[in-house]
């Protein structure tokens, strides 16, 4: 008789992120931790009233979030060497 092998279940790889738009985020904060929660605008007509649809939420320890912004000013610069000022507009 001959042994049928089962299926393997499916396995992700090591490194296969789920990929995500955000317009949107808002902190929360502890003593031990930032939580970045990220969301995207949207805009309901007719009545165009706007909501966010928060839809992902990244906690990290504060010494990951003090390298996150050291890394995210080299990228940011680094983005403005090859394409310009990146303009911010204030709206008062």
């Amino acid at each position: 008789m001959v042994e049928q092998s089962k299926p393997q279940p499916e396995t992700k790889d090591k490194y296969d992120p789920d990929s995500v738009y955000a317009n949107n985020v808002r902190f929360e904060t502890s003593v031990w931790d930032l939580k970045a929660v990220f969301g995207q605008l949207e805009q309901l007509p007719p009545s165009g009233e706007l909501s966010v649809d928060w839809h992902t939420a990244v906690t990290m320890p504060w010494l990951v979030a003090k390298l996150l912004i050291y890394y995210l000013r080299i990228n940011v610069a680094a983005y403005e060497l090859a394409n310009g000022c990146i303009k911010v507009r204030v709206v008062r």
